[in-house]
């Protein structure tokens, strides 16, 4: 997602590994800390177990856009959303 610079990813919230460093703090346009943890759902529809760690909804725009930033700037879930610059 970092090289194709136009969309949205839900990544783990490792905020403090070298990924995060190289990829998201260097290059998304926000970041959207969702409050508690995701679960998936099974091809049944039944709930299956959560994520396993605290996750994130990270936005990349392509240079002069911010399309993807304001999509989670508005959207509706619960948390808190951080714009980078």
């Amino acid at each position: 997602m970092a090289k194709h610079q136009d969309g949205i990813v839900l990544i783990y919230a490792r905020t403090e590994t070298q990924m995060f460093l190289d990829h998201i703090w260097s290059g998304a346009k926000g970041i959207f800390f969702l409050k508690g943890r995701v679960y998936f759902c099974r091809p049944d529809g039944t709930m299956g177990a959560d994520a396993g760690a605290p996750s994130v909804l990270v936005s990349y725009d392509p240079k002069g856009t911010r399309f993807n930033q304001t999509a989670l700037r508005r959207c509706k879930l619960q948390g808190k959303f951080l714009e980078i610059k």
